[in-house]
């Protein structure tokens, strides 16, 4: 390939490198760009297309990160074998240009809900993140709350109640969530997350584990594919709602489709932008089979957009539910990691076929979440203060990302203990490799000493195939404050000496 036949527009608000990474997956996905072609180098197609060497290496990396095409030594980037996606069935709304917690040690076995014995004090403090006043916490759900936005949402609030309208916002409003903030919400998923809605498809309420009890009840007692390893919350509340759960393995690239199309499943539960606990992305290879899986069988994938705010090397993945031309994605998200968990603010984008059957049940419902809440969410969004925290957020998360990758290198290297960080681009938790050591083991003494983290095989319902991640432990440090990473690496180093 010599020439990249596209038309970039300045003046589009869409960035450049997505609209050059938008015609690009679209070419490889339709065939126009076969496997095995190359790229223009970075420096031609910038030439030829009148844009920074930057604007192209960040659409060749998105390329790259989502499987579409592979980096090659001495050829650059080289044309990947992409099937082809299902084609458009009908309906599927497209969006215009308009307004812009953590995991649990639960297991399954069998269908039920196993909980590892431990105190309820414990449990308690690794759920929400928080260290005990002589411990640190390196679990999955901690969140530095002290990132919130709070004057900003106080000033919001406060000027929403003493408005002109602010006694009307006392009434009861809209069943799934009032028109403003679902009209910012869309804009934010349209231009940051390359969701393809409109407004009148999204559901608002009071957490996803509020939505996600209600989806369960709307699709039915079949049953429903969950990752393993992965969150055992989900399995626990479809299960509290009547439906059943089967485990499906995850491998490097996420939801096994052969295991899935043999599971009896009719909905699949994914989180494909980081997948957790493993941290991995889904390649967009395996993004197209199981959206066939699900368009074949009239099945429903439910995407858990889950931590793909914090994308630290290179641009946010776009989602799945971009990629799905047939409606049937059914995609998640929620304030709880971009902002904080108390504010208790959660969505649905519903597929045009699904929609109807959500408003049948649950139209005469009220919006769990305070209009008062919704409409300084509105604000907040579409005066650009969510994007600008997000941004503020993120490079906090990075420099301590940073700094405790640094630590535990040098901490670790200088003992001589064999060490390996995996999957740490994305999100607020990374894999940490101990090759040779008892990950669980290791895990468990660190609670026992006040160092609140998980072995990697403690979120499995069924057996690791070979035992290959029996060495893995699953770091998080989100609600790690930054002069705690040296004596939570010292503590930890400690226990992995004796294991």
């Amino acid at each position: 390939m010599d020439f990249i036949d596209i038309f970039l527009n300045k003046r589009d608000k869409e960035p450049l490198y997505y609209q050059l990474y938008r015609h690009l997956s679209s070419e490889i996905r339709g065939g126009a760009l076969p496997a095995g072609t190359r790229l223009p180098g970075k420096r031609a197609a910038s030439a030829q297309l009148g844009v920074s060497v930057n604007t192209v290496d960040e659409a060749y990396q998105m390329l790259a990160a989502e499987g579409y095409v592979e980096a090659r030594p001495r050829s650059g980037f080289v044309v990947n074998r992409v099937e082809g996606l299902v084609g458009p069935a009908g309906g599927v709304a497209m969006p215009g240009r308009g307004g812009v917690g953590e995991s649990e040690q639960n297991i399954y076995n069998d269908g039920n809900i196993l909980i590892v014995d431990r105190n309820r004090q414990e449990k308690e403090r690794e759920k929400t993140g928080e260290a005990t006043p002589a411990g640190y916490t390196l679990a999955t759900g901690g969140l530095d709350v002290s990132l919130f936005p709070l004057k900003t949402w106080t000033r919001l609030l406060k000027e929403q109640l003493g408005g002109p309208e602010g006694q009307a916002l006392f009434a009861r409003g809209e069943s799934g969530g009032d028109a403003v903030l679902r009209g910012a919400i869309t804009g934010y998923l349209h231009s940051y997350r390359g969701v393809r809605c409109t407004a009148d498809q999204l559901v608002v309420g009071a957490g996803l584990e509020v939505l996600t009890g209600m989806l369960g009840r709307l699709l039915g007692p079949v049953p429903v594919a969950v990752e393993d390893p992965g969150y055992a919350k989900t399995g626990r509340l479809l299960q509290n709602m009547g439906v059943p759960v089967v485990p499906v393995p995850v491998d490097e690239g996420g939801m096994a489709p052969e295991a899935l199309a043999a599971s009896g499943a009719a909905t699949a539960y994914l989180t494909p932008s980081h997948q957790f606990p493993t941290g991995g992305v889904m390649p967009v290879g395996r993004r197209t089979e199981l959206l066939r899986w699900a368009a074949a069988g009239g099945r429903w994938i439910i995407e858990d957009d889950y931590d793909s705010e914090f994308r630290f090397d290179g641009r946010p993945l776009p989602c799945l539910q971009g990629l799905d031309t047939a409606g049937h994605v059914i995609y998640a998200g929620t304030f709880s990691r971009s902002l904080a968990p108390g504010l208790r603010a959660a969505y649905l984008v519903l597929p045009p076929a699904l929609l109807e059957q959500w408003r049948a049940a649950y139209g005469d419902y009220a919006c769990t979440v305070s209009r008062p809440e919704q409409h300084a969410l509105a604000r907040l969004m579409s005066e650009g203060h969510f994007a600008r925290g997000l941004n503020r957020s993120r490079a906090a998360y990075r420099r301590r990302r940073d700094a405790l990758v640094a630590a535990l290198e040098a901490a670790f290297s200088g003992a001589g203990v064999a060490h390996r960080v995996e999957n740490a681009h994305t999100g607020l938790y990374f894999i940490l490799r101990l090759p040779g050591r008892n990950a669980k083991k290791i895990a468990e003494k660190s609670r026992e000493n006040g160092l609140w983290l998980r072995a990697l095989d403690e979120y499995r319902a069924l057996p690791a195939a070979k035992n290959e991640t029996a060495d893995a432990l699953v770091v998080g440090y989100g609600g790690l404050r930054d002069e705690e990473i040296a004596p939570a690496v010292e503590r930890l180093l400690k226990t992995v000496d004796n294991w």
